[in-house]
């Protein structure tokens, strides 16, 4: 069953399947450890547009012959409405690390976070990032700037002002200040952290 989404600075509805969190982990990847597909292709049979699912090879990677001539057929509920047409870049990632709700190949499921599913981020919004839809690529945690910035910022960004959206593991979504602390926003990606929500600005 889908969990509804709605960013509520664009009124946009999303569905992002449960089986995001718990039963997969953010790209499947080959024997040595490379990503191949991501977690928006896995999850295209349980979200609305899904059809691409039916023609996608696993047998190649994500932009092997095959697989390339699907990425115009990005599901609209992978760019927010805000975000200025990009071709086939998607504006939702998630955060992978060791300690996120994505660890390298395991993921952390919500019933293992239940107490904190509500102050956990599973998707963070980008922009400007350049990522297509079907790459299996995301934010690292590692490398990301612990700060919500504008377009082209190098981690969670938005086109929208004073902040950006991000996805808890509950399935809720909040506007997050750009003022927010660095210390805060680490936390908030840890999936084993307790911390209070700040106030949505």
């Amino acid at each position: 069953m889908p969990i509804e989404i709605t960013c509520p600075k664009c009124g946009q509805q999303s569905q992002v399947s449960e089986q995001l969190a718990g039963q997969t982990a953010p790209c499947l990847a080959d024997a040595d450890g490379n990503p191949m597909h991501s977690w928006r292709v896995l999850i295209l049979p349980f979200i609305e547009n899904g059809a691409p699912f039916a023609r996608y090879r696993f047998d190649e990677p994500w932009d092997g012959p095959n697989n390339r001539k699907l990425a115009a057929e990005m599901p609209s509920v992978y760019r927010c409405p805000s975000d200025a047409p990009s071709g086939n870049n998607t504006s939702y990632v998630v955060v992978t690390d060791p300690g996120t709700m994505f660890d390298g190949a395991q993921s952390t499921s919500p019933e293992e976070i239940r107490h904190r599913a509500s102050t956990t981020l599973m998707i963070v919004e980008v922009a400007g990032e350049s990522i297509n839809w079907m790459a299996p690529e995301d934010l690292d945690a590692q490398q990301m700037p612990f700060t919500i910035g504008g377009p082209g910022s190098g981690g969670i960004s938005s086109g929208h002002a004073g902040g950006a959206e991000v996805a808890f593991a509950d399935g809720s979504v909040r506007f997050v200040a750009m003022s927010i602390d660095a210390n805060v926003l680490r936390a908030l990606i840890d999936a084993n952290a307790k911390i209070e929500m700040p106030p949505e600005p």
